[in-house]
């Protein structure tokens, strides 16, 4: 019986651990994704700005251009344009 609940235990810690890995993961994802962003500005100093959506099988990301330089970055999460 004690070592069901030593597995059983041992099961749980693996299950908290990939979890922990997977939401360190996201929210490192979540802070690169608004340091690309970077409010709205490009690195030259532009404004991005939206020019398209791209569906992916699972998920949609979309596709910002700066006024200034033509560069473009991918992000996942749509955001307002600086104005």
């Amino acid at each position: 019986m004690k070592e069901i609940l030593l597995n059983i235990l041992r099961i749980i810690l693996a299950i908290i651990f990939i979890l922990a890995i997977v939401f360190v993961a996201a929210k490192c994802e979540a802070s690169k994704r608004a340091e690309v962003w970077n409010n709205g500005y490009c690195e030259c100093g532009g404004h991005w700005k939206y020019e398209q959506a791209v569906g992916h099988q699972y998920m949609t990301t979309y596709v910002y251009k700066c006024d200034e330089c033509g560069n473009r970055i991918e992000v996942s999460k749509y955001y307002q344009e600086v104005d």
